[in-house]
C-alpha cells in the first residue's frame, strides 16, 4: 500500500503568506493612529511599535517561512532518496547474482576420480580382453564358447593366449572352452576344461590342424612357439601328436586339435 503524500510545504506557504498580510495590516493600522490624533495634545512622540497582534503574526510568518524551507529541503532529500533507493536496491541484488555463483564455483573444489583397487582393476582389464577378443574377427568361436567368454568362466591366461595365436598367425579357430566338453580327461581325472583353463585349438591362419601334425607341418611350428613362450604365460599343457619335451606330450586322441591348458 502506497503511503499520501501531504502537501506541507503547501499549507506552511500559505501560513507564512498569511503572516505577512497580517503584519502588514497592523503596521497601516498604527500609522493611520499617529496620524489622527490631535497635535497639541499628543504627548512626545515615541518609537513605533507595532501592535501585539501585529507582532505576533509577523514571528509567526517568519517562523512559517523557515519551517516552510526546512520542509522543502527535506521533502526534496526525501524524494530524491526514493528515487535512488529502488537503483540501490536492485543493482547489490544484481551484482550477488553474478557474484555468488562464481564464488561458490571457485570454493566448491573439482571431484577427483579415485584410483580404483588393484582387485577392481584387474576384474575390469579382464572385461575389456574379453569384450576385445568376441569383438575380434580373427578369432573364430563357438556359440557355446562365446558364451563361456561373456559369462566370465574362460581364464583371463587363456583369454591372452588365444589373442596372441591370432596375431601370431592371422586366424585362430577354436573348439571346446567349458561347455560342451566331458567333465574327466581319463578316469579319475577332472578336465581343466571344467574350471575355465583349457582351450582346444582347432586352425590356425585359416588352416585345420587336423592332417597338419606330420615332423616341420603347421601344429610342429605352433607347439614349438608356445613351449618358447615366457614360463608366466606358457601353458602347462600343451597336447597333440607330437611330444617335443617340456609340457607337451602326444595323445592319440588329439590328431585333430591342440590341447591348451593352464
Amino acid at each position: 500500500m502506497v503511503a499520501r503524500r501531504v502537501p506541507v510545504r503547501g499549507m506552511l506557504v500559505g501560513v507564512a503568506l498569511l503572516g505577512l498580510a497580517g503584519l502588514a495590516l497592523a503596521r497601516l493600522r498604527a500609522r493611520d493612529t499617529v496620524a489622527s490624533a490631535p497635535p497639541a495634545a499628543a504627548p512626545p512622540p515615541a518609537p513605533l511599535r507595532a501592535a501585539p497582534r501585529g507582532r505576533l503574526l509577523a514571528v509567526l510568518a517568519a517562523a512559517s517561512l523557515l519551517v516552510a524551507g526546512v520542509a522543502f529541503s527535506a521533502e526534496r532529500r526525501e524524494l530524491l532518496a526514493e528515487q535512488a533507493a529502488p537503483a540501490q536496491a536492485v543493482a547489490p541484488a544484481r551484482d550477488r547474482s553474478v557474484r555468488e555463483p562464481v564464488a561458490h564455483a571457485r570454493r566448491v573444489p573439482k571431484p577427483r576420480s579415485r584410483p580404483l583397487p588393484a582387485p577392481a582393476r584387474a576384474a575390469e582389464a579382464v572385461a575389456r580382453l574379453a569384450r576385445r577378443l568376441l569383438e575380434n574377427r580373427r578369432v573364430s568361436l563357438s556359440p557355446a564358447g562365446r558364451a563361456d567368454i561373456a559369462a566370465g568362466r574362460v581364464d583371463v591366461r587363456l583369454l591372452a593366449l588365444i589373442e596372441y595365436l591370432a596375431d601370431a598367425h592371422g586366424q585362430v579357430a577354436v573348439g571346446s572352452l567349458v561347455t560342451g566338453h566331458r567333465r574327466f580327461s581319463r578316469p579319475g581325472v577332472v578336465s581343466r576344461h571344467v574350471y575355465g583353463r583349457a582351450a582346444d585349438i582347432r586352425a590356425l591362419g585359416g588352416v585345420p590342424i587336423a592332417g597338419n601334425q606330420q615332423p616341420g607341418g603347421l601344429a610342429e611350428r605352433a607347439v614349438r612357439e608356445l613351449l618358447a613362450l615366457p614360463p608366466a604365460v606358457r601353458p602347462s599343457q600343451v597336447i597333440s601328436l607330437l611330444a617335443l619335451g617340456g609340457p607337451s606330450w602326444a595323445q592319440p586322441d588329439h590328431e585333430d586339435h591342440i590341447h591348451l591348458a593352464y
